[in-house]
């Protein structure tokens, strides 16, 4: 033992010169930010204005224009990068009458519109081809006469939208010249009478949205579309679930996985929460390897931190199977010499109130550290948790009262 502590000193002091390196977990946000003025419409303060196209033209680049709750008899068009804000989405209205369309997003990029109820007009939100990297978020689509939400863009974000009752479809994106490389994710797509989503472009990912009594396909690609990613979506009871003559993808790989289909009849006989038989896509030779079998939703996990060793146990104490769980260990303070960083992939979903343990590398060192486990998932919020602890060349004492 004696000649083991003096072996890793002298390893310890040639090492303190020895940088660690490690993996870092990149953080992004799609949520644009707007530092210029904000103009009123419909409030009773002095200066706001009473139509939001009013207050568009008279607003810049980087402005906001917040409107107060009310029905607005407008067809509006945005042609500025701004943010457009509605007060509350059920209660802040644009109702075009049936007469042309209730906006228009044209010659701007970055533009946001969010906290409305678009109703009545003829096509009800189109983005032309010159508004890429725009922001459509958080409103209700409904009773218009043709689509809900038409994209000639690229690179825009649809997103927990309420779209339905439309007279054709839901999202449509039929031009393969400029729609593409969108992202259309935690809609709820119901109740329109053509297709809940339909696309002739490349590149889109489509994830995690409700799709459901849609009276045509709940998806449809026609076979110019190529490249598209189709996977953790809720897809139940429309005329046709799905449609496919193109080249696309409808799952994630294991262990992310597919989609939730009603009508998929196969069987899980290892109880992971997956067909053991894929879901075939109707009209091609495309298919979803890895169906659910139930829908997909947000689930909860916990970690608790092991005594005397590096361990993480890992829970899902939510009602829905966790899928693709990430997991990362990362030891600070002290002299590190090995094992200040470790993660990895939970190899199979984590079904619920189902536990499963992780464990660092080996760690060599001295010092007292900090012990990190973090965690997150397709469908888990991220979640962290830190101890304190003294590291002593291979052993490690966890603090038991598991403070910072």
């Amino acid at each position: 033992m004696k000649k083991l502590l003096a072996v890793g000193i002298i390893l310890l002091l040639v090492g303190m010169g020895i940088p660690s390196t490690g993996n870092v977990v990149e953080k992004s946000s799609n949520v644009l930010s707007f530092d210029g003025n904000t103009l009123y419409v419909g409030g009773s303060g002095e200066g706001n204005y009473t139509r939001i196209q009013y207050a568009i033209d008279n607003a810049s680049d980087g402005d906001t224009v917040f409107v107060y709750n009310g029905t607005y008899v407008e067809n509006v068009v945005v042609d500025k990068s701004i943010n457009l804000k509605g007060e509350d989405r059920s209660s802040t209205i644009i109702d075009s009458r049936r007469s042309g369309k209730n906006i228009v997003v044209e010659n701007a990029h970055n533009v946001v519109i969010s906290g409305f109820t678009l109703q009545n007009a003829t096509f009800s939100l189109v983005l032309w081809d010159t508004c890429k990297y725009s922001l459509i978020y958080d409103n209700v689509i409904r009773n218009n006469a043709y689509n809900g939400i038409t994209l000639y863009c690229s690179h825009c974000i649809i997103r927990s939208n309420i779209i339905k009752n439309n007279g054709q479809s839901g999202i449509s994106c039929s031009n393969p010249t400029y729609g593409y490389r969108n992202e259309i994710s935690q809609n709820i797509i119901c109740n329109n009478e053509g297709d809940g989503i339909h696309l002739c472009s490349d590149g889109n990912n489509i994830t995690e949205n409700m799709i459901t009594e849609n009276n045509q396909s709940g998806i449809w690609l026609w076979k110019t579309s190529s490249n598209n990613s189709i996977y953790h979506n809720n897809i139940i009871n429309n005329k046709q679930n799905a449609y496919d003559t193109g080249n696309n993808s409808w799952d994630n790989g294991y262990p992310s996985c597919g989609n939730y289909w009603d009508d998929y009849t196969g069987n899980d006989s290892d109880g992971d929460g997956i067909g053991d038989t894929p879901y075939l896509i109707p009209s091609g030779n495309n298919s979803d390897r890895y169906p659910l079998m139930e829908p997909y939703g947000m689930t909860e996990l916990t970690i608790g931190i092991g005594l005397f060793r590096i361990l993480g146990s890992i829970k899902n104490i939510g009602s829905k199977t966790a899928f693709n769980v990430h997991w990362k260990i990362t030891i600070d303070g002290g002299i590190i010499l090995l094992g200040r960083h470790s993660s990895g992939i939970i190899p199979k979903p984590l079904l619920p109130d189902e536990e499963t343990e992780v464990s660092s590398k080996l760690v060599f060192g001295i010092g007292r550290i900090m012990i990190t486990v973090e965690l997150w998932a397709d469908n888990v919020p991220y979640v962290s948790e830190t101890i304190s602890g003294l590291l002593l060349l291979f052993f490690i004492k966890i603090n038991p009262g598991g403070g910072i």
